[in-house]
Parts: structure tokens; sequence; C-alpha cells
């Protein structure tokens, strides 16, 4: 039995959850002093801006104690390559170890000639949703003008597809917008729409008249990626005042010679 599971919309704070996590890993000396209330509250207090901070003793203290772990691992290699007279991959292990040791000490040097309790600001939640918001911004207009968006990480990309409608009088052709005005004049004009409890109502459905649609399609990479089962996922973009699909209407309304620049996909 297959289970089905409702798509999980990420708002920007469960993206800043997934950017902290990524960057734990490759920085595990930052400090976040209000991560606990991430956690646990979806929304944070509209007064309070978590910081991300980095501070050169908690930096010091993490290079040092990596040394004294890459030494331990030296060593256990260079007892079981004492015997051999030729490069081994092991040699070369132990001389790749060396060399990242010497990287890590000159970090060391540079971070103790600055003040060790020198604290930096790595990223605020605030900064964080203006560069997605500005991100957002541009992706989508990248998008109208025909471009297509690679989404790094082997995510795969974004363009925009047209595609001939088979039949204009279907469901997801309904312009809502208008029918709803064109139900509220039957109404006014004391006629019964058509309901589950008036079958036999006038109908009040518009339908769009265009011949083509247009849908913003995410192509997917088939290997590795950063996002786990990531096949499993869909795209949906958002429906708000500045968000792709109606920024893309008013755009085709604008110039309908646009569609010109998107890929034309056949039955």
């Amino acid at each position: 039995m297959v289970e089905y599971r409702e798509p999980k919309i990420e708002g920007p704070l469960g993206i800043f959850r997934w950017w902290l996590r990524e960057v734990k890993k490759e920085k595990p000396f930052i400090k976040h002093p209000f991560y606990p209330k991430i956690r646990k509250n979806f929304m944070l207090p509209k007064h309070l801006d978590v910081k991300i901070i980095v501070k050169n003793k908690y930096e010091l203290q993490y290079l040092k104690n990596k040394v004294l772990k890459i030494d331990a691992e030296i060593i256990e290699l260079e007892k079981s390559d004492l015997k051999k007279y030729y490069f081994t991959t092991t040699t070369y292990k132990i001389y790749s170890l060396k060399k990242e040791i010497a990287q890590i000490n000159e970090k060391i040097k540079k971070l103790e000639k600055a003040n060790p309790d020198g604290t930096k600001v790595l990223m605020t939640y605030k900064t964080f949703v203006k560069i997605i918001e500005l991100y957002n911004k541009k992706a989508i207009q990248a998008l109208i003008e025909g471009s297509s968006i690679n989404l790094k990480n082997n995510l795969g990309y974004l363009y925009i597809m047209v595609k001939r409608k088979k039949d204009k009088y279907v469901f997801s052709n309904i312009n809502w917008g208008a029918s709803k005005k064109y139900r509220d004049e039957l109404i006014a004009e004391g006629k019964t729409p058509k309901s589950k409890e008036n079958p036999k109502g006038k109908n009040w459905f518009q339908f769009y008249e265009e011949d083509d649609y247009f849908r913003v399609a995410w192509v997917k990479n088939y290997g590795a990626c950063r996002v786990k089962n990531n096949l499993v996922y869909a795209f949906y973009p958002f429906k708000s005042k500045k968000g792709m699909t109606k920024s893309l209407v008013k755009a085709i309304k604008k110039d309908e010679y646009l569609k010109d620049n998107y890929i034309r996909v056949k039955d």
C-alpha cells in the first residue's frame, strides 16, 4: 500500500533552518543563541532577529582540536606504512593530511593575531529573508524573459513551457474571477446558478479563451543531490500578487510575443 502525503510548503523560516543545518556541517563553531526557539516555534516574535555569530576563540579551539585529530590519524597511517619503500595510497593520504595541517596552522596564526574575542555576525534572519525575496524577484523576472534557472546542488533547473490546450472547456481552464462575477450577476437578476442543490440551474462557468497554457517546469537531474529523495518532490509556484503565476499572466497580457521565448512542448 502506497502512503499518500500532502506536499509540505517550506516558508522562509523552514529554509532558514535547512540553511543553518548545512552551515553547521562546515562551521561547527558557529553560535546561534535563539536556535531552540526556531526549532520549537514555527514563527518568531517580530521584535526578535536571530543572529548567527562566529567568535575567533570558538573557531581557534575547533581548529586546534582538528589538528590533534589529524595528527593522531597520521600516526596510525605511518605505523602501517613503515616498511614501504615506494609510494602507496597511504603515502599520498599522509601527504594530503600534512598539507591540510599546514593550512590550518596558517589560519590559526592569523586568528591568534586578531582579537580572540572578536565577534562576527555571519547572518541574521531578517537579512536571510531579504536575500530570498531578492533572489525570487530576480528569478521570476529571468523566467518571464525566457531564461532557464539552474538551481545548483544538482537539483536541476526551471523554465517556462507553453503547450496547446486539448480542450478549452475543462475544469482546469475555468476563469474563476470571471465566473464568480457572472454568478453574482445571475443572482442579482433573480436567476438560479447551477449548483449541487440546483443541478438544473444556469451554468455560470466562464473559460479562458487563449489557445495555449503556460507552466513553470522543473527538470530534475537524476543523480546525487543535496536534497534527499528529490525525485518525489514537486514544484508549485506561489500565487501571491508578487508570485510567479500572477507575474507571468500580467507580463503575457502586456506583451503577447513573450511566448515566443518559451519552450513549446508537443502533446
